[in-house]
């Protein structure tokens, strides 16, 4: 894994979480508390956003070499 990869790789949910709520306007309407219903839900999202990251490093990592291409070998071997 390259530099670059390494650095974009291993963001958590709670990464996530952090980037939205740091996105949201100031004032009571937009409360950081975690037991707050819009932390709740943003904790969701972010959680969804944090599994698609993962998915993609694993990608980048495992099926960009075309012999280790687990996902994409067979979209490869039916198009040759």
């Amino acid at each position: 894994m390259s530099e670059e990869q390494s650095a974009l790789c291993g963001v958590t949910a709670v990464d996530y979480l952090q980037q939205a709520q740091a996105l949201l306007p100031q004032g009571r309407a937009w409360p950081r508390d975690p037991d707050a219903v819009l932390s709740q839900v943003l904790a969701a999202i972010s959680e969804s956003l944090a599994r698609s990251h993962e998915e993609a490093c694993r990608i980048l990592n495992v099926e960009s070499f075309p012999c280790f291409s687990e996902e994409l070998g067979t979209c490869i071997r039916a198009a040759g």
